[in-house]
């Protein structure tokens, strides 16, 4: 089946938010699948700069690297579990590239220095509400005494601790469905799909 090539007609766009997140409303119609234009639609969408995500991952000594920290999304969903396990995440900042980011997001909220990155995927994770996209990476690092930091850059009241788990705990905890963080599980379930493959060619084989 080919891609559906759709045209959009802006009607109106206003800002009616300008505070941590910038929200535009559009007015707006768009073509339909069989043919002709959808009705006048109003849709709200939160303006965002493009995130980087690092799943940090230690090949020697088979362990991966998350992180803990407050999310006040998460505090609204459920505030008994504001608290999330999830890999390193961050914004681009202006004239930052993704890989830019990517090493500096990983040593702001771990205090670790990523050698090697691999791209995963770069993707929209909530197209319906944001214009943001996140490129995922997966980030070689040196796990030895990276357990248990408290990191974060102060002055954006980050508050972050350090999780080093092996591989086989991270994957069970897949299973048991302990993973609540899109961005985290599409990185892990990368990591299962090439876990082989990764350990195989740091001894060159």
């Amino acid at each position: 089946m080919s891609k559906f090539k759709g045209k959009v007609q802006l009607l109106n766009q206003k800002t009616i938010c300008s505070g941590f997140i910038k929200v535009e409303k559009l007015t707006l119609k768009h073509t339909l699948f069989e043919g002709g234009w959808s009705k006048a639609l109003d849709r709200e969408v939160a303006l965002s700069t493009h995130v980087i995500g690092v799943l940090l991952f230690d090949p020697v000594t088979d362990k991966v690297l998350l992180t803990e920290q407050f999310r006040a999304g998460a505090y609204l969903a459920d505030e008994e579990n504001a608290w999330l396990t999830e890999i390193v995440a961050g914004r681009v900042d202006i004239n930052e590239t993704p890989v830019t980011a990517a090493y500096r997001e990983s040593e702001e909220e771990t205090g670790c220095t990523v050698t090697k990155l691999i791209p995963i995927v770069n993707y929209y994770p909530s197209p319906g509400a944001c214009s943001e996209t996140m490129q995922l990476y997966c980030g070689f690092f040196s796990s030895a005494e990276s357990d248990g930091r408290i990191c974060g850059v102060a002055e954006e009241g980050e508050d972050i601790r350090t999780c080093l788990l092996s591989v086989d705990e991270i994957f069970q905890r897949l299973i048991d469905r302990k993973i609540n963080n899109a961005a985290t599980l599409i990185a892990l379930q990368w990591l299962q799909i090439n876990h082989a493959s990764l350990k195989a060619s740091l001894h060159g084989t």
